[in-house]
């Protein structure tokens, strides 16, 4: 029978494949193209409030990341229901980027290229209890003539 406690180990969870080499948009790690829409908003902090309205948000607003906005609501779905846990529970799982930190964070990736950045997940249940979850390591903002492009 799942509880509300299994909501801190899909935090960590999303927070972990949010910040995964394996999170790609257009065939690049979106972190990396994250960073660099910060940099171009003259921002080091991003809010994805995934679950906000039909298609969720991002502070500041853009639309050039809705796909991996709707792809991860889409896991987080997934999620929840893998554990049997009414989405009902999860009314609201929140993002926060920072970038550009002065310091590495404890959890640092072994790619040591870049600046520091800290993922911060934080899903809320129907309760009001948050659940959250802090992973980061080192990124640089996208460059397509630095990166190697994927098939993905």
């Amino acid at each position: 029978m799942p509880t509300r406690k299994h909501l801190q180990s899909v935090a960590r969870n999303m927070a972990a494949s949010f910040i995964s080499r394996n999170n790609s948009l257009e065939g690049y790690w979106a972190i990396g193209k994250l960073c660099n829409f910060a940099e171009a908003q003259q921002t080091d902090k991003l809010i994805i409030d995934l679950l906000k309205g039909a298609n969720g948000e991002i502070s500041p607003p853009t639309e050039e990341f809705a796909l991996p906005i709707h792809v991860y609501r889409r896991k987080l779905a997934a999620q929840l229901h893998g554990l049997g846990i009414p989405l009902e529970w999860a009314p609201r799982l929140v993002l926060t980027l920072l970038f550009n930190l002065q310091h590495g964070v404890e959890n640092d990736s072994h790619y040591a290229q870049g600046q520091p950045y800290l993922c911060l997940c934080e899903l809320t249940d129907d309760r009001g209890t948050s659940y959250r979850s802090r992973m980061g390591g080192y990124c640089r903002p996208h460059s397509q003539w630095n990166e190697s492009r994927s098939g993905g």
